[in-house]
């Protein structure tokens, strides 16, 4: 295992959520992406949760920030995993200033075309080109 994949999770096993479980044997996190310096989460919170949202997120930040390996946190909150399916389309993780905050989905004006996400089925792509065009 990754030296910083076990300090992450650690750090997310010492992270209280719900009646006495920790945010990663509660599946709260549903991915987390690192690039270079910076984390890219995104935390399943159900509706019946919502009152940990605040502490739950500001504690993740800190956590992965107190981490040498990491300067910047960006978090995305949502209910559900299939708001992620619908939101899969440019849905991204800003960098949370200060206050982390939940990301509001907009209405989907109902007649207008519906763009198919492809490739769902898959967590990780990678693409080569040879540059010989």
């Amino acid at each position: 295992m990754d030296p910083l994949e076990k300090k992450i999770r650690d750090t997310f096993q010492n992270i209280p959520y719900g009646d006495g479980g920790n945010v990663l044997d509660s599946d709260v996190v549903h991915s987390l992406e690192i690039n270079g310096d910076q984390a890219q989460i995104v935390l399943v919170i159900p509706k019946q949760y919502e009152s940990f949202i605040d502490s739950t997120t500001q504690k993740v930040e800190s956590g992965l920030k107190a981490l040498d390996e990491i300067k910047q946190v960006g978090i995305r909150v949502v209910s559900s995993v299939g708001e992620l399916q619908q939101g899969a389309q440019g849905a991204g993780c800003a960098p949370s200033q200060g206050a982390p905050q939940q990301q509001q989905q907009k209405p989907q004006n109902p007649s207008a075309p519906v763009r198919k996400a492809y490739l769902q089925e898959y967590e990780n792509v990678i693409l080569v080109a040879s540059g010989k065009g």
